[in-house]
């Protein structure tokens, strides 16, 4: 672990680790600590974008599905090479509802179809920087403001932007985004934002934790 300038902390992917097989039940875990000590084990390859993707959505959702016992929604991850233990009472999805990966529970007492009871992490995860909208120009990581939107207006306990790091703009774009934008939004901001920023060589991450209510 290696603490950068504005609170970032960098964390290097070790390349000998792998997965569990399966992730020990422990409910009471943090799921930041626990979602941090997750990516640090999974190997990625800065040739395989779409690769990479995939596997980070089945790491997060294989985390919340053993570890939390939370059902799951995400896309990309139906091949028969991820592996995901589905709990008693609770089940995994491959497609997206609303983001790109959610943690939830239903009421069992409303019956346990479409009668959700809480959403404790929601997830986008972008690789691009830019978008093709000529009124925006070059905007800083435009790409993943778009779909960082979808966060703040989201009630989430946990909400996660996964994204790469551009070589042209710094992390300090991100803070100077995310910071106004969390202050600024109408009704308050509820939950934490964790984000988690990949470097261009695949070999490490650097991730931050926002907390709104905390900062006012």
């Amino acid at each position: 672990m290696n603490q950068c300038n504005n609170g970032w902390i960098e964390e290097a992917i070790g390349s000998n680790r792998t997965l569990p097989a399966v992730f020990d039940y422990d409910p009471k875990a943090d799921p930041v600590k626990a979602i941090i000590a997750t990516l640090k084990a999974l190997p990625l390859d800065k040739e395989e974008r779409a690769e990479n993707t995939k596997m980070v959505k089945y790491a997060i959702a294989k985390l919340g599905l053993e570890r939390f016992r939370y059902s799951c929604y995400t896309n990309q991850i139906d091949e028969p090479k991820f592996n995901i233990v589905e709990p008693p009472h609770h089940y995994f999805t491959s497609r997206e509802w609303l983001y790109d990966l959610i943690w939830f529970e239903d009421d069992e007492e409303l019956g346990k179809e479409y009668s959700i009871k809480s959403l404790p992490l929601a997830l986008e995860s972008e690789w691009d920087f830019f978008r093709e909208n000529p009124k925006i120009g070059g905007v800083p990581y435009a790409a993943v403001r778009y779909d960082f939107q979808k966060l703040v207006v989201c009630n989430a306990g946990l909400k996660v932007m996964i994204l790469q790091e551009s070589c042209k703009y710094g992390l300090e774009e991100m803070d100077k985004y995310i910071v106004p934008l969390l202050a600024k939004y109408k009704p308050k901001v509820n939950g934490q934002f964790l984000c988690i920023v990949y470097s261009p060589d695949m070999k490490s991450f650097k991730y931050k934790l926002f907390c709104p209510q905390e900062e006012k």
